[in-house]
C-alpha cells in the first residue's frame, strides 16, 4: 500500500456556502479546507493501492459530501507498510463505513 495525499478542487462556490466542504473536515481526520471562492480544495491523506484507487476516493468523498470535483491530485508521499495516518487508512473499509450522502 501506498501513503498519498490528495488535493482535491471543487467547483468554484458562488453563493457563499462552504456547507459541503466542511463535510470533509467532520468526514476526514487531519484533512483542511482552503476557502477560496474560486477553486475552493480540501487536502487529505489516504492509504491506497495505486494513484487510481486514491482518485476514486477522492471522488467518493465529494459524493458523499455533496460537491463537485473539478480536479485532484495525488502525491505518492511513500509507502504504507501498517501504523495509524492522520486521514484515512483504508479506502475499502472508509467506502463500506461512509455516511450517506447529504440531502
Amino acid at each position: 500500500m501506498n501513503l498519498y495525499t490528495l488535493d482535491v478542487v471543487a467547483a468554484p462556490v458562488t453563493d457563499g456556502n462552504f456547507d459541503a466542504l466542511y463535510r470533509v473536515l467532520d468526514l476526514v481526520p487531519g484533512s483542511s479546507l482552503t476557502e477560496n471562492p474560486v477553486a475552493p480544495s480540501v487536502t487529505f491523506d489516504v492509504v491506497a493501492s495505486d494513484r487510481n484507487e486514491a482518485h476514486i476516493m477522492a471522488v467518493g468523498v465529494a459524493s458523499r459530501c455533496g460537491f463537485t470535483v473539478v480536479s485532484v491530485s495525488a502525491t505518492l508521499e511513500g509507502r504504507f507498510d501498517g501504523g495509524n495516518v492522520a486521514g484515512l487508512s483504508d479506502v475499502e473499509l472508509w467506502a463500506r463505513n461512509a455516511p450517506a450522502p447529504a440531502a
